[in-house]
């Protein structure tokens, strides 16, 4: 999903006019008040054990990679945030993809990824998948953001090649195959976004390499805009790959 179908969400709800440029680029945007949002009684699900099927994470519909709500003194809005979840699931929307691109998420600290992530999932209160985008320019800090999107009850995590600076195929087999043993027992989406990572991108090889290497590797974010590829994986692996 683009930027520009996140921002009309979010236009949506308040009411506002669009900007006229998109939305990403305005730095730590999506300062705009949102609709006041009602009490719930619902309790944190940090540090909650689940047990996740692998295989039986297949998502569809919209999912809406969320914009990054920011109060006046540049600090995450919690509260704006949990309306922002309450107005997408209220519309239909099929998934959460918090801290992704349109969220800014490589330019929040590894500490405001964390607090995002957490209040996305206790917002959204299981009724829609969160998919946690945890990619980051080096592996440890993917891995450290991929096991605690595990340890808060996220339902999965996207991974990204390391931004910046190019990369072989297998430099980012190496990269994607740590980050998923890692965390074996937790649903990961690859992220093929070569636009924002030095035009890393997944090759088909790749990708199958990986899927074959590790089974907790159950789909992809594709954002390449190259169709083609998609069918050959949906080809490839027929329901086994979302």
């Amino acid at each position: 999903m683009s930027p520009i179908v996140s921002m009309l969400a979010i236009l949506a709800a308040t009411g506002a006019r669009p900007p006229l440029f998109p939305a990403t680029a305005v730095p730590r945007l999506a300062r705009c008040p949102l609709p006041a949002r009602k009490a719930t009684g619902r309790t944190s699900r940090a540090g909650r054990e689940r047990t996740v099927s692998l295989m039986n994470l297949n998502v569809k519909g919209i999912i809406v990679p969320t914009v990054t709500p920011f109060n006046q003194r540049g600090e995450l809005d919690l509260e704006a945030n949990a309306r922002l979840v309450d107005f997408l699931i209220n519309h239909g929307i099929a998934g959460l993809f918090p801290a992704g691109t349109t969220g800014e998420g490589p330019m929040l600290t590894i500490s405001e990824r964390q607090t995002l992530a957490a209040a996305t999932v206790e917002a959204a209160q299981e009724r829609v998948p969160v998919i946690v985008h945890s990619g980051a320019i080096t592996t440890a800090e993917h891995i450290q953001l991929t096991r605690h999107a595990q340890a808060l009850g996220a339902d999965a995590a996207a991974v990204i090649p390391p931004y910046v600076y190019g990369h072989t195929d297998e430099a980012l087999f190496q990269h994607f195959d740590a980050v998923a043993a890692a965390v074996p027992e937790f649903p990961i989406y690859l992220y093929n976004n070569p636009g924002v990572g030095n035009s890393n991108s997944l090759s088909l090889g790749l990708i199958t390499r990986l899927v074959e290497a590790r089974p907790n590797i159950i789909g992809i974010k594709d954002s390449s805009g190259s169709l083609g590829s998609l069918v050959r994986l949906a080809d490839r692996y027929p329901g086994n790959f979302n």
